[in-house]
């Protein structure tokens, strides 16, 4: 995990609503990386598709919060 201050910097958007839903959609983004490199490791695509799937899902609900 990273630290706390780099996680503040990503977050801080000046706006509080928005910072923590970044915030709640970086946890997600961490938790399907971790879930990709876990299933490419035991050999399960499946899971590995799935969790690339939520990946770029969240990436993409991230980029539409800061306007992108």
């Amino acid at each position: 995990m990273r630290s706390t201050a780099f996680h503040k910097t990503l977050t801080s958007t000046g706006n509080a609503e928005t910072g923590v839903e970044l915030a709640a959609l970086l946890e997600v983004a961490n938790a399907a990386l971790t879930e990709k490199q876990a299933a490419l490791a035991e050999g399960d695509f499946a899971v590995y598709g799935a969790a690339d799937d939520k990946l770029a899902e969240t990436i993409a609900s991230m980029l539409a919060l800061l306007g992108e």
